[in-house]
């Protein structure tokens, strides 16, 4: 800044041209054309000044200053709020130590908030290991980024670039299916970030639409033969197929393809990572997607009475914990305030022997031959499920919205979880069904036949028995990824499968000790509850202890994850919670 004087005497300098002045007015070319600058009357309050303007810049003030300071001091000040913007501005100038920076600050902040925007931009500057960093973070919490308002914004190319990734996390093929649904709906966004409205908006939402349906089309993309009857019905719902004859179309196509389907025949598939176990894994009640800390278990936080006999259930909903007794009782246990049981549940005639929570309902399951369904968080009974014939032993919930319940006379029963109506009986084993377990669209079945049998859930055919065990099958669980399958059993066994050749892949001795219980521990863990009263941590590859909590005065019948720590029933009448 220079007083108008001045300036004005400079300008009429003469200078004959040479090397040096050429190379400086090449660069202040260059600078214009980048920012092109427009000379403005001097500011009223200071006649003495010249102001100058930047107008249709791609770098904004902010990241120019900080730049700047890089430029000349080596410093470059990087946050989230501002590494965005650094990282457009020092790819458009192409200086490469702050690009560096911006991206090494970007692969050690990646969130659900951002991690859209972190792709949309190391996709379009080339940046791989950025890009990589962001697409394995979206594998992982798929369903939750999609809820992200940047989601409605995403270009084209890259929405298909995601929703073509085999190691997508997502419960069932319907969620991708509604993600993408969403995304047509919603109308484009200008350059500013305003939102287009009128007749431009509906003409960019037919847009879109029209490039839903031609992704259905596309292979690998949204993979409709991975859909089950019950999700078809589920999409066929959206606002966006009922304005669409192209997507009823297809839609139907495939409905009918399965009709006309053979006995024994089906469409190749091309499987994602679905986890439709979380549905029905007790530890992940609520939230298909929850993530907790994995502790040390060392020692009991609290041990919980009430019940006046054998506690044989537990499961977790939210900030409680439930536990069923063979008191013919339900207790909900309050984990803020001091583990206080605020409520009591009475409904059945006999024992509670298993519990499970669905979206906003508790399932509870008895030898009386009933489940009974209660409302969460009012805690009032709603229903009685009859059909049983035989004491009621356990419960899961399968990817479809189905109920299964496995009883005392081998039985295998299956209930709409809508209308709560009996679906099908299948004569499932020749004596107790002990445990249940879901894994994508599979139920599994452990009875005290010692066999483990697996049934495809879309149409309920018998797909294997799994007979390495010598005892009863008392306990089954999943993995987080749905890749492995653990059982453990009267013989003191705990055994690993593939669920994707039903293979033995490793198995564990516990020195005899029945296995009573089991449920996952975050990815690389399992905990077991033992005949003896011990409660056992394992590594799950290589299987190998990992400890053992030993508070409990007799046989441990139910465990489960609460937010990092785990807590387990007891036939001593307690119920035990264990952390670092």
């Amino acid at each position: 800044q220079k007083p108008a004087a001045e300036h004005s005497k400079n300008k009429k300098v003469k200078k004959e041209p040479n090397s040096t002045d050429t190379k400086v007015k090449q660069e202040a070319n260059t600078i214009a054309a980048i920012y092109d600058p427009v000379l403005l009357p001097p500011y009223p309050d200071k006649p003495g000044i010249v102001r100058l303007e930047f107008h249709d810049t791609c770098v904004d003030v902010e990241s120019m200053n900080a730049l700047r300071t890089y430029m000349y001091m080596g410093i470059l000040a990087v946050s989230m709020d501002t590494v965005l913007g650094l990282l457009d501005a020092s790819n458009y100038l192409d200086i490469k130590g702050s690009k560096k920076l911006c991206v090494d600050h970007l692969k050690g902040h990646v969130d659900i908030k951002n991690v859209l925007k972190v792709l949309t931009a190391a996709h379009n500057y080339s940046i791989n290991r950025l890009k990589q960093t962001a697409l394995e973070f979206i594998d992982q919490e798929f369903e939750n980024v999609v809820l992200e308002p940047y989601w409605l914004e995403l270009d084209v190319e890259i929405l298909k670039m995601l929703i073509s990734r085999d190691t997508l996390c997502v419960r069932a093929e319907a969620s991708i299916f509604i993600a993408v649904s969403n995304w047509a709906q919603a109308g484009m966004t200008t350059d500013s970030g305003k939102s287009v409205s009128g007749s431009e908006a509906g003409d960019s939402q037919s847009e879109r639409i029209k490039v839903f349906e031609n992704m259905i089309s596309e292979p690998g993309l949204i993979r409709l033969s991975n859909m089950s009857r019950e999700e078809l019905i589920q999409v066929s719902q959206t606002q966006v197929v009922s304005n669409s004859g192209e997507l009823r179309r297809a839609l139907y196509d495939e409905a009918m393809s399965r009709v006309n389907q053979t006995e024994g025949q089906s469409k190749p598939k091309r499987l994602r990572n679905y986890t439709a176990n979380h549905l029905s894994n007790p530890e992940f009640a609520g939230n298909s997607m929850r993530r907790y800390p994995i502790y040390d278990l060392k020692k009991c936080e609290a041990t919980l009475h009430g019940h006046s006999r054998a506690v044989c259930a537990i499961t977790v909903c939210g900030n409680d914990v439930l536990s069923g007794s063979g008191d013919g009782t339900i207790r909900v246990w309050s984990s803020t305030n001091n583990w206080e049981c605020y409520k009591v549940l009475k409904g059945h005639s006999n024992s509670i022997v298993a519990l499970k929570v669905y979206q906003d309902k508790l399932l509870s399951a008895s030898p009386d031959k009933t489940i009974c369904v209660w409302e969460v968080g009012t805690w009032k009974h709603d229903r009685v499920l009859t059909g049983h014939r035989s004491a009621v032993c356990a419960l899961s919930i399968c990817y479809n919205d189905k109920l299964c319940s496995g009883s005392d006379d081998g039985q295998l029963k299956v209930w709409n979880c809508r209308t709560w109506a009996l679906e099908r009986t299948i004569q499932a084993h020749s004596h107790v069904i002990w445990s249940l377990a879901s894994c994508r669209e599979f139920i599994i079945s452990g009875s005290s036949d010692t066999t483990i049998r697996v049934w495809d859930s879309n149409n309920w055919r018998f797909i294997v028995t799994l007979d390495q065990h010598r005892d009863e099958v008392q306990a089954l669980a999943v993995s987080e990824d749905t890749t492995e399958l653990y059982s453990g059993s009267d013989d003191g066994m705990i055994c690993v499968w593939n669920t994707y050749t039903w293979e033995c892949v490793r198995t564990l001795d516990s020195n005899k000790r029945a296995i009573l219980s089991l449920c996952v521990y975050g990815p690389n863990k399992i905990v077991s509850g033992l005949g003896n009263g011990v409660v056992k941590v394992w590594n799950s590859n290589p299987l190998t202890s990992d400890g053992a909590l030993t508070e409990h005065t007799s046989c441990v019948m139910a465990v489960a994850v609460f937010n990092g720590k785990v807590v387990s029933a007891s036939y001593d009448k307690t119920v035990k919670v264990w952390g670092p």
